[in-house]
């Protein structure tokens, strides 16, 4: 009877732990840090836990650097950061439509991170609160 007891228990553990995890999706960045000279550009990995109505939350490491100076790198470490899936019809503005991730953080340096779907080159962003724009390409992993 104890045998059985546990087995139900386990059994029951485990359809509702994966009815939980049935519908969470995540998001996995990687943006290289792109080859050219005299551009600030940045490196970024990131996972993120889609939630409803396109919000986002999870962590994303940063390596920034400004223009050609080797000496001047900022590293920001598995930093919280919360944003959505924003969506761009084609318009005035834009010839394609296209989708990005918008993310905030509680860093006071780092405005946005928006990291573009768009198949263009340098389409990512990460804007500093000294208007400092840096650049990337980003692949996404869903």
């Amino acid at each position: 009877m104890m045998k059985k007891l546990l087995l139900s228990s386990l059994l029951l553990v485990s359809v509702l732990s994966q009815s939980v995890f049935a519908y969470e999706s995540f998001i996995t960045v990687s943006c290289a840090l792109p080859e050219l000279e005299n551009v600030h550009r940045f490196q970024a990995f990131g996972v993120f836990k889609l939630e409803e109505d396109q919000k986002l939350s999870g962590t994303i490491t940063l390596q920034l650097i400004k223009g050609s100076e080797v000496r001047s790198v900022m590293q920001f470490d598995q930093i919280a950061v919360t944003g959505r899936i924003e969506s761009y019809d084609v318009s005035d503005l834009n010839s394609v439509a296209y989708q990005v991730i918008t993310l905030a953080t509680d860093i006071p340096y780092l405005q946005f991170i928006e990291l573009s779907f768009k198949e263009q080159p340098l389409a990512s962003k990460v804007q500093s609160i000294d208007n400092f724009s840096y650049r990337s390409d980003c692949k996404f992993y869903f």
